[in-house]
């Protein structure tokens, strides 16, 4: 029995949690620590030697064709170049058709369902100081994303594992003036609305490697989106050495988010906190980002990725009435649902299964973090219209 069939079979006896613990968290932390410098150092210098990578550039099929070669040589052998006509109306008067190329890596799924799980960085680079069809090296917008995406293909192809959702790397084109013309990623999204597809899970990868020396990253809490905000929360205190910040939640989807958040699926946008001084500058260079903390960001988001890839979380990806918040907290979650559903009984575990505390015939619990110490806990609420299980975050 395999590790999905494992988790799907203790769900069933409520008890999700012991499995990611055991099982499945020692598979993605022998994945995760795979991961290495050097090889998303190499890709990075790779990216800055182009010298520009605008999407106007003349040699944004070059590009392309060296992102199908890094997967290619990495055994990936479901690789497509996905090619689309940009029509680009721009404020400086410029209006024009290009033709874009996304990059796609797919490892298909082993089930019978259609979901998809998402992981991916734009490749294309700007620059408004100088010409940016001559320079616009982008090394950190967003050669460090690009990266990421390249080296967790390469760790997960050598473990040899399958999953039943299908997951595609995608290096996505044309993010840079996604406001004045069709990006990558919207045609991603289109495809899969055409193809009836479905998106469980988008992980972008976008500005991953300017580090101001206190090694925190920024990850997004999109409302909408709890589960995988929880889910890189988790993924970041386990597998990294980082510390993280949310974003406000009222800050909008935006980006190569934005099409899979109107899609209605499950996003989380991770960016470095202290943005870099030289974005979308000619010194946008490998000179000031910090190959050690791209690589620990790489590792956050594989291991949020090989999460969802090995037991579709601990959440049920589908309509989950129970509310948390603020969640991660230090202090107090307050949970909550609809006025039509009532509580009858809640428990709290920690990550080993041990119960934590047990509450009853309450409409609204309180629980008080300050004793927990920091780390993932498991919220079993019995309702009056089922039983639904829910991540809380003790943060630091």
């Amino acid at each position: 029995m395999n590790i999905r069939s494992l988790v799907t079979s203790v769900l069933l006896l409520a008890l999700p949690y012991r499995i990611l613990a055991q099982d499945a968290g020692e598979a993605i932390a022998g994945v995760v620590k795979e991961i290495r410098i050097d090889s998303i150092e190499s890709t990075i210098r790779s990216l800055q030697g182009f010298g520009s990578r605008f999407l106007l550039n003349p040699n944004r099929k070059d590009i392309a064709l060296f992102l199908e070669d890094k997967f290619s040589s990495y055994g990936f052998d479901n690789i497509r170049i996905d090619s689309f006509e940009s029509h680009i109306v721009h404020a400086s008067g410029l209006d024009t058709v290009v033709t874009q190329y996304n990059v796609v890596a797919t490892l298909p799924g082993t089930g019978s369902g259609d979901g998809i799980i998402v992981y991916g960085a734009h490749y294309d680079s700007y620059s408004t100081d100088t010409d940016p069809l001559v320079s616009a090296p982008g090394a950190d917008d967003n050669a460090s994303g690009t990266a990421a995406v390249i080296e967790t293909a390469r760790v997960i192809k050598a473990s040899g594992m399958s999953f039943s959702e299908t997951v595609e790397f995608v290096l996505f084109a044309s993010e840079e003036y996604m406001l004045s013309a069709k990006s990558g990623s919207e045609y991603y999204a289109e495809q899969v609305v055409a193809k009836g597809d479905r998106i469980v899970l988008m992980i972008n990868n976008d500005m991953i490697s300017y580090n101001d020396g206190l090694n925190t990253i920024c990850i997004s809490d999109y409302p909408e989106c709890s589960y995988a905000t929880r889910l890189a929360t988790d993924a970041c205190m386990k597998y990294t050495n980082l510390r993280f910040k949310l974003w406000p939640s009222d800050w909008p989807p935006f980006a190569d988010v934005e099409p899979f958040h109107k899609l209605g699926a499950q996003c989380v946008y991770i960016e470095e906190k202290y943005f870099n001084p030289y974005y979308h500058t000619s010194n946008d260079l490998t000179d000031y980002i910090d190959f050690g903390y791209c690589c620990e960001v790489a590792r956050l988001s594989c291991g949020l990725l090989l999460t969802q890839a090995l037991t579709s979380g601990i959440e049920d990806t589908k309509y989950n009435p129970v509310r948390a918040f603020p969640n991660p907290s230090r202090d107090m979650f307050t949970v909550q649902l609809p006025d039509n559903i009532k509580i009858v009984r809640v428990f709290i575990y920690d990550i080993s299964g041990t119960l934590i505390s047990a509450s009853t015939d309450l409409e609204t619990v309180k629980v008080d973090a300050s004793g927990l110490n920091p780390g993932l806990y498991i919220l079993r609420t019995e309702t009056t219209g089922g039983i639904y299980y829910t991540k809380l975050v003790k943060s630091r």
